[in-house]
């Protein structure tokens, strides 16, 4: 009987899986922040996906930033590894842009601390 419980609970312990189902308070607050600069009450599911990719995809780890510019408010998703500065920019909904080289320069200007919503853990 302890043997059949025992090799129970092993096979049980091995069936399980590590999967990240909840988001951690950082990445919970980089939403809420998100929100409140998009004046935004949706569930912003396209940052939550980026938040999520960047914690397991070591192409995706990096930082995101909340940047106000003259076109709006944009998300700047840079990547650690990425030789590419200002190339991952979204709108409040997601929308990948594409803007003109004196956009970009003040999108870069603006990845500061200050604008900082979330980096990846390492």
């Amino acid at each position: 009987m302890i043997r059949a419980i025992s090799f129970l609970l092993i096979i049980l312990l091995g069936s399980c899986t590590k999967h990240k189902t909840l988001f951690s308070p950082l990445e919970e607050q980089a939403l809420s922040v998100a929100a409140l600069k998009c004046q935004n009450a949706n569930s912003m599911e396209w940052l939550r996906k980026i938040i999520a990719l960047s914690e397991v995809d070591f192409q995706y780890k990096g930082s995101i930033y909340a940047i106000q510019c003259r076109s709006g408010m944009v998300f700047l998703h840079q990547p650690w590894i990425n030789g590419c500065f200002g190339c991952n920019l979204y709108t409040c909904e997601g929308t990948s842009l594409l803007l003109t080289e004196a956009e970009k320069t003040e999108i870069i200007a603006g990845a500061k601390e200050e604008n900082l919503i979330y980096t990846s853990s390492r």
